[in-house]
């Protein structure tokens, strides 16, 4: 009897077209799951959010999991802006909003631009001039130690307090936003992070994330990590 990894050995599966591929999906009553980007308008996406426009922004993790072949190469990863010109509902046109972010997996549409996250920091984007391109690239925190390309800091989102919380906020952090500098590091250890966009004011919280963070109508935050595909914050501190 082979045990739980006996297909390790077995041949990969060819791809499968976007057409074949929902038709896989067993979803419940009542619900529907409509495809609306493939590539080769986007590839490798990992994270998406919409901003106040309506407009969608995706993650391409493209340096998951080991980076450029070039050690001197710019990072692989980049946010793209995705459209839909003939609105049939599909998006049909791609604009690289931000390229070379190292190992960013994750987003959040905040405010007039973008919260981002990569490796080390946790960087705010936004297009000033109308181009759909990111002028602006300020690092609002840094000094995150990442476990691995699947556990660093990222995943934000906003709570009911107004605060923003992330995942694995692990480190010795500052800020580093223009006019909020921080004069110390703040060590943060193996929890979760957070940080209130008006003061920068930014801690450490309950919860081992790493990935996968939302927060439900009434407030309680949820995440995952690849052994547990929910968890939560019972006493948030």
């Amino acid at each position: 009897q082979q045990g739980g990894r006996h297909w390790i050995d077995q041949p990969t599966e060819p791809p499968k077209s976007p057409e074949a591929s929902q038709a896989c999906f067993d979803i419940q009553p009542g619900y529907r799951i409509e495809l609306v980007a493939a590539e080769p308008v986007i590839t490798d996406p990992v994270a998406i959010d919409f901003d106040q426009a309506g407009r969608m922004y995706v993650v391409e993790y493209t340096d998951y999991p080991v980076g450029p072949k070039d050690p001197d190469a710019p990072p692989l990863s980049q946010i793209v802006l995705l459209e839909d010109t003939s609105g049939d509902g599909h998006m049909d046109t791609r604009r690289v909003f931000a390229p070379h972010l190292k190992f960013c997996h994750s987003l959040m549409a905040f405010r007039d631009g973008i919260l981002a996250c990569t490796e080390t920091e946790i960087l705010y984007l936004a297009d000033t001039d109308g181009d759909n391109v990111a002028d602006v690239r300020e690092v609002w925190f840094d000094g995150f130690t990442p476990a691995h390309p699947q556990m660093q800091i990222g995943c934000p989102r906003w709570g009911f307090d107004n605060w923003v919380y992330l995942t694995y906020g692990h480190g010795k952090v500052r800020c580093r936003r223009p006019g909020f500098e921080s004069k110390e590091p703040v060590d943060i250890p193996r929890v979760d992070f957070r940080f209130h966009p008006d003061t920068m004011q930014f801690e450490a919280v309950s919860g081992a994330g790493q990935f996968g963070n939302t927060i439900d109508n009434y407030g309680h935050r949820f995440f995952s990590s690849n052994r547990n595909p929910i968890m939560t914050d019972v006493l948030s501190l």
